[in-house]
């Protein structure tokens, strides 16, 4: 049963994961904030030791209308700078529509990395967990590991069940920090952490009230 489940999960986020590549969706008018911050970790290669640099976040409540859908759905969203790695990333958190779908919601992540750094493409994201602190080890969001999309773009999903789907919440709107390690096609692992931060307490605050108040698409 559960690799059926499995299987029909992978099929499903691939055709839409199809849809979203080729652009089938439309974002609504955003109210982004400033907030939280970004850190980014590497593994040491053999001739230095371990790196970190900072950036910042800018947290979004915007509003996302999947193919086929008039409505408009609350959305989060991330978009996160690194500037000493010339690196960017975004995230957008949303519910998702397709009943033949086993989740609740569906996360978006994009990683937009330098084009003359071959050593820096990701070739994997091993999944999105969440924490209260920094330094601590996090606690998975996500069922499955996200799928790879097209180079730098990654789907995931959580929320199977009712039950999964409350978890999940509770996860995101009570942990400060989001966890997403990345793997580069050389191998080499790698870590972007970042904060909500008191305004994107309320970015998140407001879309899980807005998704409880709105009920089942």
């Amino acid at each position: 049963m559960f690799k059926l489940v499995k299987a029909g999960l992978f099929l499903a986020l691939g055709m839409l994961s199809a849809q979203l590549a080729a652009g089938q969706h439309a974002f609504g008018d955003d109210r982004s904030v400033a907030g939280g911050e970004a850190i980014f970790y590497e593994q040491p290669m053999a001739a230095e030791g371990a790196t970190t640099a900072h950036g910042t976040v800018v947290w979004s409540l915007t509003a996302i209308s999947p193919a086929g859908l008039k409505l408009a759905w609350p959305a989060i969203h991330a978009a996160v700078r690194i500037p000493e790695r010339n690196l960017e990333f975004e995230m957008t958190i949303y519910r998702n529509t397709d009943r033949s779908l086993p989740a609740s919601h569906l996360i978006e992540l994009a990683f937009r990395t330098p084009s003359n750094r071959s050593d820096r493409s990701i070739d994997r994201l091993a999944g999105v967990t969440m924490k209260d602190q920094e330094a601590e080890v996090g606690t998975t969001l996500t069922t499955y590991s996200p799928i790879k999309v097209i180079e730098g773009y990654f789907l995931a999903s959580f929320g199977e069940t009712k039950g999964q789907e409350q978890a999940s919440l509770t996860l995101l709107e009570s942990k400060e920090w989001i966890d997403l390690p990345v793997v580069y096609h050389n191998g080499r692992g790698a870590l972007l952490t970042i904060s909500k931060g008191s305004v994107g307490d309320e970015v998140f605050a407001g879309a899980i009230r807005d998704w409880k108040q709105a009920g089942s698409p």
